[in-house]
């Protein structure tokens, strides 16, 4: 009887064994050969994981209704289930864009299918530069779990932490090298800047950048070239009102790409250079010079990381200096013609060549107070400027647009076209222009009789005025007042 009583218990517990085995070695994960992510970019183009679910331990039943469940590590997601690289009948039934994903297998069978590869591609996403920010040495491991049923039961769900792939993990990184421009600048002067951005990583690249530059209002940007390409660029404006010129970095920019990497690929790999030209004026003085150039890159709407380099223009030096001097004088007797010429010299110092000349002049003589063309009986009836007759009633004559100085009216010395507009209308500094006016006093008996006044009472001054734009484009007026 004791001996029976021995037998059945080790037969209880042979089947006890035999119960546990099966409830804790029916299936298996892990990587499949080359399928832990290999290449990694930090928002660049995805990698590939594949995952063999397998049969495991010696219950003779099938796995049925099988989902594998996988937590990514944070900071990468799912980018897409790779049909070809899966086993027939693998579904991912959710988790796209996400670090969560559920796939649908099929079921694994002792005497039938008894392996199931799952692939699909990740996504590195920016918030693992702020994960490696705060721990160094963060790691990248996901985790997976298998629910499935037996003998139309469910079992006890299998949680597998599978290898890291840390060493994966590829980071981009960037230098911008604004090339130095030594030319001395002024308003309306307009030049192209080379700037170069270098991928400086060991290993890494990215797929799309944006690229933008912040000015002052001093710096007009007119066209931008990403590798001899013209590219589309938007202009904003900030809250300090400063401007922001973005520039959207494209695979077709990065096939052009220079330097020892360079491979005429769509990505920007590293050791490859990427130029920018930019196409710019200088507008104004009223601030400095200077731009602030920055490159990023990112994914999924947000940005990982920006690189940002300060440029600087110089603007150039010199003092504009306006003097009148009378050149003529007949003056007036009855009834006949006086005559007043005043010669107006641009008497500047440049410290850089052109920095003291004066454009887009508007020069004229008037009389009395207020200045007009009439004033207490007399009246200007006719005016030169460098023997050219203009005669309307504005008191200041615009040279520009007139077709008399489409072509140099005075040769060396006198009026230019420094600015290039088609018209002889800028001033050099050191050259000078002759404006000559003819005047009357109106003789009508309504206005002049000697019978009842004097005439000294018909009295008025001649005053010599100038309008221009200084070489920072900043508009300017001198005058010599009642200099007759």
């Amino acid at each position: 009887m004791k001996h029976f009583t021995t037998l059945f218990l080790g037969l209880l517990l042979s089947f006890s064994f035999i119960g546990q085995a099966y409830a804790q070695n029916d299936l298996s994960i892990a990587y499949g050969t080359s399928g832990i992510p290999q290449e990694l970019n930090i928002c660049g183009q995805p990698d590939t994981v594949k995952v063999i679910v397998s049969l495991a331990g010696i219950n003779p039943n099938n796995r049925e209704n099988i989902t594998a469940s996988v937590n990514l590590a944070d900071g990468i997601r799912i980018e897409a289930f790779v049909v070809t690289e899966s086993t027939a009948g693998v579904s991912l039934v959710n988790g796209v864009g996400t670090n969560n994903g559920q796939f649908q297998l099929p079921n694994i069978e002792p005497n039938g299918l008894t392996a199931v590869t799952v692939a699909f591609l990740v996504k590195a996403d920016c918030s693992i530069n702020d994960l490696l920010a705060a721990d160094p040495t963060y790691d990248l491991m996901d985790q997976w779990t298998l629910n499935y049923n037996i003998n139309g039961s469910s079992a006890t769900p299998i949680t597998t932490t599978l290898n890291s792939y840390r060493a994966a993990l590829r980071i981009p990184d960037f230098v911008i090298i604004p090339t130095v421009n030594n030319q001395k600048l002024k308003a309306g002067d307009c030049i192209t800047r080379q700037v170069v951005i270098s991928n400086t990583s060991l290993d890494a690249h990215t797929t799309n950048m944006l690229y933008q530059v912040s000015t002052t209002s001093a710096l007009s940007y007119k066209a931008i070239r990403v590798n001899g390409i013209d590219a589309p660029l938007t202009k904003t404006i900030a809250a300090n009102g400063d401007t922001i010129i973005t520039v959207d970095l494209l695979g077709i920019h990065f096939m052009n790409n220079t330097g020892a990497g360079a491979n005429n690929d769509v990505l920007f790999d590293a050791n490859e250079d990427l130029t920018i030209e930019e196409d710019l004026c200088i507008a104004n003085c009223q601030t400095a010079f200077n731009s602030t150039h920055t490159t990023s890159y990112g994914c999924f709407g947000d940005t990982c990381t920006q690189f940002s380099q300060q440029a600087n223009l110089e603007q150039g030096q010199g003092n504009v200096s306006i003097t009148f001097e009378i050149d003529k004088q007949t003056n007036i007797g009855y009834c006949k013609t006086g005559v007043s010429a005043v010669k107006i010299k641009n008497d500047g110092v440049a410290i850089d060549p052109g920095f003291a000349d004066i454009y887009n002049i508007k020069p004229g003589i008037a009389m009395g107070n207020p200045l007009a063309m009439s004033s207490n009986g007399y009246t200007i009836n006719n005016l030169t400027i460098q023997g050219i007759v203009i005669n309307n009633n504005n008191i200041k004559k615009t040279l520009d647009g007139n077709p008399a100085f489409m072509v140099d009216p005075d040769g060396v010395g006198g009026l230019s076209d420094l600015d290039g507009d088609g018209y002889f209308d800028d001033l050099a500094a050191g050259d000078s222009i002759i404006i000559e006016v003819a005047y009357d006093l109106n003789c009508g008996a309504s206005v002049f009789d000697l019978s009842t006044n004097c005439d000294t009472s018909f009295v008025t001054h001649l005053s010599a005025l100038l309008d221009y734009d200084d070489p920072c484009n900043t508009p300017q007026q001198e005058a010599n007042l009642n200099y007759l």
